[in-house]
């Protein structure tokens, strides 16, 4: 039935979720830049797909959409700096 279905992917998931299964999760998704849009983030995107797959989820697509990004300058990189009452930097 559709019930048992349902606890035992729920049991599945549950079993999952162990410290030690996030760590090594938030590891491989953070160990490499992977800034939107770029060929990094849609390996990580595929990486997770395929995991997804592996999990027995029945489809997982990748949907390409373009949006407006502004990207680092590498020639005009961003500061920040702390001013006093003075306009001095501290």
């Amino acid at each position: 039935t559709s019930l048992s279905t349902h606890e035992d992917m729920r049991t599945a998931f549950m079993a999952e979720m162990k410290a030690e299964n996030i760590k090594q999760f938030l590891y491989n998704f953070t160990r490499l830049p992977h800034l939107a849009g770029t060929e990094e983030n849609m390996h990580l995107a595929q990486q997770i797909q395929a995991e997804w797959k592996k999990f027995g989820l029945d489809s997982v697509q990748l949907v390409h959409y373009d949006v407006l990004l502004s990207y680092p300058d590498d020639t005009k990189p961003n500061y920040i700096s702390i001013i006093d009452e003075h306009g001095n930097k501290v």
